[in-house]
């Protein structure tokens, strides 16, 4: 590796470079519904940047993240050697990596104008073809990551090939359940969060056909639905036949050719056996499982809810049990609680609207309750995360805990006592503990 201070500029080939498009990683599709007021972006920290050089990439660091830096070459270095076997392609040009050591850091990124929700995990920018994401506490995805924006750099660089120098080339880019599709395929092994989507909407009717898929574009559904269609590519018609799609490009007149050609079934009769094979695996659960409609009850309606804790507390009108959640709910995130018998919803804290609670990490944190009417959660306050404590006797938070040397924290989770508190804090230098 060889490490400078000069940040060059390199453009993307010439033949994609008129597109710009931003490919990330995103979580469940309802925080999507999490937008931003305003047009400024706050940037909190001038980056002292630097650039190491690898054998097919140009890492863009800052001082303080030197560890992270060298990690991430290491897994770009190993995924880039998988996907030009997968591909059966080269880059020419070494690839731009810029690399965060938290998402407050990588959420003042300059690299895009726009505001940058949480929900998006990393991205691709193709005009200049930069691969750009933060660290978030987890190695494990931060691989996943990497490797699903490095499939994007290959999926351009292989089309740019194929195209070249062909002047009757009609088809645009592949549709996007297939190229997100293909990302998650080719950078992680499926997971049971992918399984569990896939299977509750075969086992409730609610599964799309590959011709509708456009409905869901963009959502995390089309992620894990995409996904599912390059598994059973692969396992149906044979490993090779992913990368003969990119190979036999310029031979059709439209996407649906593409796959006639390839496979020797349209994009219909692909779906047709798809959702069969989907059928097969899945119905015989049922009998064992039951279905969440049948053998549960529906507490919560509105928004997107996750991270129910259910505690018994009195709140003066007897003991009965209650849930306390997080939810999205018009646009906003917050916390709240409800009797798990049904009736009054109470809302404990309103985020996203100040900047003590500027973000409550919907998808990234969970939050803690216990019996003695406490609730522990973690919020992003200007550019760190701060651990907050909630009385519910008192209707109001109590404490609040910063931490100088922590970037990030998260999960927060009471001890059997309820005296201590142990959560997941990233350092500024991207390094992860407890």
């Amino acid at each position: 590796m060889r490490l400078t201070a000069n940040i060059a500029k390199r453009p993307w080939p010439s033949r994609i470079s008129s597109l710009i498009f931003l490919l990330g990683v995103l979580i469940p599709a309802s925080a999507l519904g999490q937008f931003y007021f305003g047009k400024n972006k706050v940037q909190y920290t001038d980056f002292d940047w630097q650039v190491m050089t690898t054998q097919h990439f140009r890492i863009y660091f800052y001082t303080d993240e030197m560890e992270i830096a060298k990690i991430a070459a290491k897994m770009a270095e190993d995924a880039y050697r998988d996907l030009a076997q997968k591909f059966n392609h080269e880059i020419p040009d070494k690839s731009p990596l810029i690399i965060y050591s938290s998402p407050s850091y990588f959420s003042q990124t300059n690299v895009v104008p726009g505001l940058l929700p949480e929900s998006v995990g990393g991205f691709t920018e193709f005009l200049k073809g930069r691969v750009v994401l933060p660290f978030h506490g987890s190695y494990h995805d931060f691989h996943h990551v990497l490797k699903h924006e490095l499939v994007h750099v290959f999926q351009l660089s292989k089309l740019d090939h194929e195209i070249s120098g062909r002047r009757r080339v009609r088809v645009g880019l592949p549709p996007l359940w297939f190229t997100e599709g293909l990302a998650e395929y080719w950078s992680k092994e499926w997971d049971p969060e992918a399984d569990m989507i896939v299977k509750d909407m075969v086992l409730n009717g609610k599964l799309i056909t590959i011709p509708n898929m456009y409905t869901i574009r963009g959502t995390y559904f089309m992620y894990k639905l995409g996904e599912s269609i390059c598994h059973f590519i692969n396992d149906y018609y044979g490993p090779e036949k992913i990368t003969e799609l990119y190979e036999n490009w310029h031979k059709g007149k439209s996407f649906d050719d593409i796959v006639k050609i390839t496979l020797g079934d349209n994009l219909e009769e692909l779906s047709r056996k798809w959702e069969y094979s989907l059928k097969k695996r899945y119905y015989p659960e049922i009998d064992t499982l039951g279905l969440p409609r049948m053998e549960s009850k529906r507490i919560t309606k509105d928004g997107y809810t996750v991270r129910g804790v259910p505690i018994t507390y009195d709140d003066g009108k007897g003991e009965k049990e209650w849930l306390v959640f997080m939810s999205n709910r018009r646009g906003y995130t917050g916390i709240y609680m409800t009797p798990l018998a049904g009736g009054e919803l109470r809302t404990l804290v309103k985020g996203e609207r100040s900047s003590e609670f500027e973000s409550l990490h919907l998808l990234r944190s969970g939050i803690d309750a216990n019996d003695s009417g406490m609730v522990v959660f973690s919020s992003k306050s200007k550019e760190r995360d701060v651990i907050y404590l909630y009385n519910l006797h008192e209707g109001r938070v109590t404490h609040r805990y910063e931490f100088e040397d922590l970037i990030s924290a998260r999960s927060p989770r009471f001890s059997p006592v309820g005296k201590r508190v142990v959560f997941s804090g990233v350092r500024i230098n991207g390094f992860a503990d407890l």
